[in-house]
């Protein structure tokens, strides 16, 4: 735009004089205003419209590849320690384990065999044994001059391990008087009968036996000691004898009108005593047969040989069993 210009400088004052009274100077005009010039407007040029771009088609998308499947086992960490045992002695347990850290995959394994465990201390424990009470002090071993006499007890239930078991008798001295004349003179003492033992055989008679032991030996003219041992007949009833039956003997020959065949056996000697009762053996088999070849009842001759065979099979296994008791 035009530059414009600066305001003109105001005149100078009058220089005063001794004359009459200056008059007042006058009033300046005011300058006036230049008008501005007018810039001419350059028009503003109307854009084009933006040529619209036709949408691109929208890609289909890939398909998502399927991953392969690896075939894997499982895999298991290590061991771990072993537990404490459960007990400290006679045979405990103990257990360890192990974790499963990854997965199987695919048509991988993965064993279950994830605890196991196994006996420990199978030491026995020391146990003392269990003992009774005492049993009641026995006889003195003598009247006079000091003997001793002696008590025992049992054990009801034994030691194990390093257990120890106290003794089992205890003896303390008695009758320390000093003998004097016939007091030397001690009779035997003896203790009560046992009981019977076990009798040697099952059947047909047996011996048994029971004993007493001495209590007080006999001294001087004192009375001798009783008989310590006797014997009594025991298990007199006679043995069991069981059944004794013969072989069974060959098939006979097939019978028309029944179609079997049949095998006989016969009884030695019936059973005695409780034995094995011969009732136990059947003493005739039969066993189906063809019809071709069998025995009518008309046939007599056929018939006489099968009675002939009949007892010739029943000598025969008798004779067998003869043998067998012979031998």
């Amino acid at each position: 735009p035009p530059s414009i210009p600066p305001p003109p400088s105001p005149p100078p004052s009058p220089t005063p004089t001794t004359s009459p009274p200056p008059s007042p100077p006058p009033t300046p005009s005011p300058t006036p205003t230049p008008t501005p010039t007018p810039i001419p407007m350059t028009p503003t040029p109307t854009p084009s419209p933006t040529p619209t771009s036709s949408p691109s088609p929208t890609p289909s998308p890939s398909p998502t590849p399927t991953p392969s499947v690896v075939n894997a086992d499982c895999i298991l960490s290590q061991w771990s320690e072993w537990s404490n045992c459960t007990l400290p002695c006679g045979t405990g347990n103990r257990t360890r384990a192990r974790l499963v850290e990854e997965e199987e995959s695919g048509s991988g394994v993965c064993i279950d065999d994830l605890q196991q465990s196994e006996n420990c201390n199978l030491s026995p424990c020391d146990v003392d044994c269990v003992l009774a009470e005492w049993s009641q002090w026995g006889s003195c071993s003598s009247l006079c001059d000091g003997g001793t006499k002696t008590r025992t007890r049992e054990v009801t239930a034994p030691s194990s391990g390093d257990g120890t078991c106290a003794s089992l008798t205890n003896s303390t001295s008695c009758n320390e008087t000093p003998c004097q004349g016939s007091e030397s003179d001690i009779d035997c003492i003896v203790g009560e009968w046992s009981e019977w033992g076990v009798c040697d055989v099952e059947c047909a008679g047996g011996q048994t036996l029971r004993t007493r032991t001495v209590h007080t030996p006999q001294s001087g003219a004192g009375a001798a000691c009783p008989v310590l041992e006797e014997s009594s007949s025991c298990n007199t009833a006679a043995c069991p004898t069981d059944c004794i039956v013969t072989l069974f003997s060959d098939w006979l020959p097939c019978l028309c009108s029944t179609l079997e065949r049949n095998r006989y056996r016969d009884i030695v000697s019936y059973e005695t005593n409780g034995g094995f009762p011969c009732s136990a053996f059947p003493l005739q088999e039969s066993q189906a047969c063809a019809v071709e070849g069998c025995l009518g009842s008309s046939q007599s001759s056929s018939a006489q040989s099968l009675s002939s065979l009949l007892a010739r099979n029943r000598v025969h296994a008798l004779l067998v069993v003869s043998t067998a008791f012979s031998l």
